[in-house]
């Protein structure tokens, strides 16, 4: 077996040709992270609704439609949405609303799209048919 013998530093130059730098196992500063300030500002996905647990399996399969999980959005109760909230798209699921339902829409960046309570669309099939169109449009284009 052979036996690794410690070259004397002043040799090292002498035997390579490139520079050799000496690089410390420590770390002692770190390289900041430069964020984008439009990205964090604007999150992703929030849903706004006074579900349940009934309601919340079957929110897990309509996120999972458009290939999303419960993990991967927000979720806020009615009470506490307000219009100017930093999200991408907003899926809000209220009965007392003026907006028109099931419609996509835009408004400086953000894309809301209103729809039923969770409990009603789960019981009517015209409703998820409803909501399914939305989704395409909002989230698959």
């Amino acid at each position: 077996m052979k036996t690794m013998t410690k070259i004397p530093p002043q040799l090292i130059p002498k035997i390579y040709e490139e520079e050799v730098y000496k690089i410390s196992s420590k770390v002692t500063e770190t390289s900041p992270v430069i964020e984008n300030p439009v990205e964090k500002s604007m999150q992703e996905v929030l849903i706004i609704s006074n579900h349940g647990t009934e309601e919340a399996d079957f929110l897990e399969k309509i996120l999972a439609a458009v290939s999303l999980s419960m993990e991967q959005v927000d979720q806020k109760p009615l009470s506490e949405y307000s219009e100017n909230m930093p999200y991408k798209k907003v899926l809000i699921f209220d009965e007392n609303t003026e907006y028109e339902k099931y419609t996509p829409e835009e408004n400086d960046g953000s894309w809301k799209l209103y729809g039923d309570p969770l409990s009603q669309i789960q019981k009517d099939i015209a409703l998820k048919k409803k909501l399914w169109t939305a989704l395409k449009q909002l989230f698959i284009g």
